[in-house]
């Protein structure tokens, strides 16, 4: 906050002559307006700058891996398969699953349809040929999306997920329901109760709604297939029991890292600047006009705990924050609000 001296707010009486030139109402108005502007202005400059230095340096992502949930949502009717892999999206090629993300958040929110390219393992026949990669094309209809979606995991919505690989314990709790059971680290569960397990949120879904029960598992032992029972452990979690093993599944992801050279990386930085300064007045619009939920608004609170959680992912993400943080400041700013930068602006004006 900058505070200027100003014959408004302040007695001019003990001012020197020499400082009552610089006095704030004595100055034209186009170094009033340069003098407001500055503050948003910064805030945009320094987005851009958190934004080129991060794709010159490189930051490692998870690949637009996906995964499906299930049958019945909306990614598997519109074609999409576990393990596919997002190529470009309405033509332009995106490499990592967060660019996934702000595709489908921008084009959400204009309730439009995206036009995904992307390349599909197809499993081998068995005895007759090898696995190959093909590639497709599809539309992904996003009209059934509310505005309480985007209050949390919209992508879930969809059926959508982060690809993760088969569920292989890489930890089994000693004395746990499942080391009692007979597992092992390194067993691949293979289904629960008769259903297929494909990665360990599958595993901790099944387990999850099943508190002090048995379960049949059936898992992979050194290219051997078993079965056993394991009797599940019950844990409060607030208010709802859910059942426990005791175990950590796989849950490493595949990753790429992106370097930029400085002009790609600046053109970039600007870019992204500015669609997230689209996107924050239209999610703000959409706010006013009762299309989107006032709990898309956040206090310092929830921003200092943001801001922790990200500062503990590293600094690549951190300063990913920053930038985001530092737009919606910026924007802010400019509304036409009396009390605001913008409202000044627009007086000024």
């Amino acid at each position: 906050y900058v505070k200027m001296l100003d014959a408004r707010e302040t007695d001019l009486a003990n001012v020197a002559d020499e400082d009552l030139k610089a006095e704030f109402t004595r100055q034209n108005v186009w170094k009033r307006i340069a003098i407001v502007a500055a503050g948003p202005i910064a805030n945009f400059i320094l987005a851009i700058g958190l934004f080129t230095f991060l794709l010159m340096y490189g930051v490692t992502e998870p690949v637009a891996k996906l995964r499906v949930s299930s049958q019945e949502s909306i990614a598997y009717a519109a074609g999409l398969r576990q393990g596919d892999v997002i190529t470009a999206i309405n033509g332009e090629p995106i490499k990592a699953y967060s660019e996934l993300r702000w595709h489908v958040l921008k084009a959400g929110l204009d309730v439009q349809e995206l036009r995904l390219s992307l390349q599909r393992s197809e499993p081998p026949v068995p005895g007759f040929s090898l696995p190959e990669t093909t590639k497709h094309e599809l539309n992904l209809r996003l009209h059934s999306l509310k505005k309480e979606d985007f209050e949390g995991d919209f992508l879930g919505k969809l059926g959508l997920g982060l690809f993760r690989p088969e569920a292989k314990l890489v930890k089994v709790v000693e004395g746990g329901p499942a080391a009692r059971a007979g597992l092992r680290e390194g067993d691949v569960i293979l289904s629960v109760d008769g259903g297929r397990i494909r990665d360990g949120q599958d595993l901790v879904d099944a387990v999850s709604k099943a508190p002090d029960q048995t379960q049949l598992v059936e898992y992979k032992r050194q290219d051997q297939v078993r079965r056993i029972q394991v009797q599940t452990l019950a844990e409060i979690i607030g208010e709802k029991k859910v059942g426990r093993w005791q175990v950590q599944p796989d849950g490493t992801v595949e990753t790429v890292t992106v370097h930029r050279g400085f002009f790609e990386a600046f053109q970039l930085g600007n870019q992204r600047t500015w669609e997230y300064s689209a996107l924050t007045l239209k999610m703000l619009g959409k706010i006013v006009t009762g299309q989107a939920s006032l709990k898309n608004i956040t206090g310092p609170i929830t921003i200092a705990d943001y801001a922790d959680q990200a500062a503990r992912l590293g600094l690549e993400v951190f300063l990913a924050f920053l930038a985001t943080i530092s737009i919606s400041l910026g924007v802010m700013n400019l509304l036409p609000i009396p009390v605001l930068d913008g409202g000044h602006l627009l007086y000024y004006s």
